[in-house]
């Protein structure tokens, strides 16, 4: 098991669409997080409901990366991830190194609850 299969996991809750975004478009996605606690909670569900689907080899790795059981792991990383998004501890660079499977020790921080 590797770091690696968590990457495709962490590029699918951030993207709005799927796939990478602009640096203007994650500052809006931001912008309308902060602004808006329904609509980051209709994302956390979102997300929590695609990372159930992921394959039980993919939540463990997630599981163990985010320091929670495989049962917890889309609800507190999918929170963790978009809290950290909305509040602006989730920087557009950290975001772009996690898509491209480079994650920065502030993202895998933020993964890790510190």
């Amino acid at each position: 098991m590797t770091i690696k299969y968590s990457l495709p996991f962490l590029a699918a809750v951030l993207s709005l669409s799927g796939c990478a975004v602009s640096e203007q478009r994650y500052e809006a996605g931001r912008t309308a997080l902060e602004g808006s606690p329904k609509l980051k909670q209709e994302a956390v569900r979102l997300c929590v409901k695609d990372t159930k689907s992921k394959s039980t080899e993919k939540l463990k790795v997630m599981a163990m990366l985010a320091n929670t059981s495989t049962a917890a792991v889309p609800q507190v990383l999918c929170s963790r991830v978009y809290n950290a998004w909305a509040n602006g501890r989730l920087t557009y660079q950290d975001y772009k190194s996690g898509v491209t499977g480079n994650p920065t020790p502030a993202a895998i921080k933020i993964i890790q609850g510190r």
